[in-house]
């Protein structure tokens, strides 16, 4: 008997599902540009922190374009969050003993973007999201 209890709750469990509904995360679409000095940032990480909730994380294009995701959804949690941007340049660096090449890579951006303690990008994501966001760095 009591193993039946068990298998029918398994079963409404599964056919209820768990954490769905309001317990569902809610993401709403974030995608836009960024911009340093006027010309678009290839090839940057963005990563969203929000108040409250998961992060959310992107990567431009050539073209400086970006979508978020979080935890794996298209899209952001909606709300305040600041905002971090990473690009890296990398050189070949002539070898010191002539027999191999070395790579050596430095931020292309202003340090502050590095850092959620210290970056000044600041977005209110609205609960309908945004499609069109500029993201301008400045020195």
């Amino acid at each position: 008997m009591r193993f039946h209890l068990v298998l029918c709750a398994s079963c409404l469990a599964g056919v209820l599902g768990c954490g769905g509904g309001a317990d569902q995360l809610k993401v709403v679409p974030v995608a836009g540009v960024v911009k340093y000095k006027d010309a678009p940032v290839p090839d940057a990480d963005l990563v969203f922190y929000p108040e409250n909730g998961p992060v959310g994380i992107g990567k431009t294009d050539a073209r400086g374009a970006f979508q978020i995701k979080t935890n794996g959804q298209s899209g952001g949690v909606p709300g305040k969050h600041r905002v971090t941007v990473a690009s890296k340049q990398e050189a070949a660096v002539p070898p010191s003993d002539g027999r191999a090449f070395e790579f050596t890579s430095k931020s292309t951006l202003p340090k502050k973007y590095l850092s959620q303690a210290n970056t000044d990008l600041v977005v209110e994501i609205a609960n309908t999201g945004i499609k069109d966001l500029k993201l301008e760095l400045k020195d």
